[in-house]
């Protein structure tokens, strides 16, 4: 490889940027990084983007082998690529693994991926871009300063007006762990990623997961557009096997937050949704003891006696009529030769 890079005839740029790009696993070991470490800095300040862009590449799976044992040269060659102007070169800067860069490097290091996000924020454009940018931020906010609550806000607030695709990375990369949960706007990003008609259908079920972890000042926050988006997120989960029906869990989290009357509502509009001939029997059943269930606990929680003695009767009625049912349907399927 090092015999190609050294041969002046060798013209063809995407060979030499492949073999730039190869150091990164040539140099691994002690005496590949002697052999490879030049070339590796001649393609960090190579007139050509693409092989600049390899070299970045390259780059980091060095740093992942070697980290404090490369010469601070290095390191200092690597920076300005994030500032390049070629897209492709600060692209490929921006997506290394910077957890073994030494920590003197870092801060000049948080600085460029900071300008990055906001120039990618104020164009507008290339969302794929920015959350990547938005991660590493986040990575190394939390690394230099975990409570900087400035930072994350700004972050809650790009998520807000990016692409839906692109939002979900961050989140599912760090929200989920929890370094977004308790921020302003961070229970109304979920919410709106969930009713957000370009979110893909399978990652429903995560968004929905995710209020469940949210804290009751956040619930209560929210708890106004929940119904809407149990309908919606209902309504995107029609007909996709194996991922679980959202109603439960937003019931669940409403009545964490005593939010009765919006539990209420999320429960009938289920039950209304259900239809009316006597093969939805069972689900009717099954979506009105939802209801029963959430009226009674209302009730209870607030004294009322009579209600709440109302409901009980309502429940042992649909527990009479759903042993009915399942006792006709068993009896249907007995019918049924199986061994035809």
């Amino acid at each position: 490889m090092c015999e190609v890079l050294q041969q002046e005839d060798v013209e063809a740029e995407r060979l030499r940027a492949a073999i730039v790009e190869g150091l990164g696993k040539l140099c691994r070991t002690p005496g590949g990084l002697s052999l490879g470490l030049p070339y590796l800095y001649r393609g960090l300040v190579h007139s050509s983007q693409l092989i600049r862009s390899s070299a970045a590449t390259a780059y980091g799976n060095v740093l992942q082998s070697h980290g404090d044992d490369l010469p601070d040269l290095v390191h200092e060659t690597f920076l300005p690529l994030l500032q390049d102007p070629y897209v492709i070169v600060h692209d490929s800067a921006l997506r290394i693994n910077y957890r073994k860069m030494p920590s003197r490097f870092k801060r000049h290091l948080l600085v460029s991926v900071a300008q990055l996000v906001n120039t990618y924020a104020s164009s507008g454009e290339r969302d794929q871009i920015l959350a990547v940018a938005i991660q590493q931020l986040l990575r190394l906010t939390r690394e230099f300063d975990p409570s900087d609550h400035r930072t994350i806000q700004k972050v809650i607030h790009l998520l807000s007006e990016m692409d839906p695709h692109e939002a979900f990375e961050v989140v599912e990369a760090f929200a989920f762990g929890g370094i977004l949960r308790g921020e302003n706007g961070y229970a109304e990003l979920i919410v709106s990623l969930i009713m957000d008609p370009q979110t893909w259908s399978h990652r429903v079920p995560a968004l929905v997961e995710e209020l469940e972890e949210l804290s009751r000042p956040e619930i209560c926050r929210i708890k106004e557009a929940l119904p809407a988006a149990a309908t919606q997120a209902r309504a995107r989960l029609i007909g996709e096997f194996n991922l679980p029906e959202p109603t439960v869990s937003i019931l669940d989290v409403l009545v964490r937050a005593d939010a009765w009357e919006e539990a209420t509502v999320v429960a009938r509009d289920r039950l209304d949704e259900v239809g009316q001939d006597r093969w939805e029997a069972g689900r009717r059943l099954h979506a009105e003891a939802f209801v029963v269930a959430i009226e009674l606990e209302r009730a209870l929680s607030g004294g009322d006696v009579d209600p709440a003695v109302d409901r009980i009767k309502r429940w042992r009625g649909i527990g009479q009529e759903m042993e009915v049912f399942n006792e006709a349907r068993k009896e249907r399927l007995d019918r049924i030769p199986f061994d035809l």
